[in-house]
């Protein structure tokens, strides 16, 4: 079973970065900001220099 099924375009990794929002809360911890790395390094907890902004659910 050779198929080839998908390709992968990039990979992107980001750290942890806080927005100002005016909402119900004053700011935004997020990860969701990752730009594309021409090198990735898979470790057993994840891409190296990739962070998640909330850790209780990933």
């Amino acid at each position: 079973m050779n198929e080839k099924i998908s390709n992968v375009l990039y990979i992107k990794v980001g750290k942890v970065s806080t927005t100002k929002i005016e909402n119900k809360r004053s700011e935004l911890v997020s990860g969701i900001k990752k730009y594309p790395v021409l090198k990735a390094y898979l470790t057993k907890t994840g891409f190296k220099n990739d962070e998640q902004g909330d850790l209780l659910h990933h």
